[in-house]
């Protein structure tokens, strides 16, 4: 599935891309519906976060096949090249701060709780 996505936004430019198109791809505003690559959501267009696509692409991809237990070089984490772990732990902090965000956003909009008690002695 994340082939055929990936796929989708082959030859995609949001610097290029005529109004409708920005608007579908997300590259102007958060999307309603994200997109969704190998488990990690985007609610932007996923080339807006880098100009480099197979960059990113690597990122993501080693990034989670880390998370599952798959080193992408021979040996033990502290045996990979010092930019795999340095990248490895820069992912983990964007999504750490993406879901801060999204507590912070659900916690906001939570109903505010009833003053006083409901318990009237």
């Amino acid at each position: 599935m994340a082939v055929l996505q990936k796929e989708a936004i082959k030859g995609h430019d949001c610097k290029t891309a005529s109004p409708q198109v920005k608007r579908l791809m997300g590259c102007d505003e958060p999307l309603e519906t994200p997109w969704v690559f190998d488990g990690l959501s985007f609610d932007r267009c996923p080339l807006f976060y880098a100009e480099d696509s197979a960059w990113l692409t690597f990122a993501f991809e080693t990034y989670n096949w880390i998370e599952k237990g798959f080193l992408p070089f021979p040996g033990t984490f502290l045996d990979q090249p010092n930019k795999v772990i340095e990248l490895v732990n820069y992912v983990d902090y964007l999504m750490g701060e993406k879901a801060n965000a999204e507590r912070a956003r659900i916690r906001n909009q939570a109903p505010p709780k009833r003053s006083g008690s409901a318990f009237k002695a």
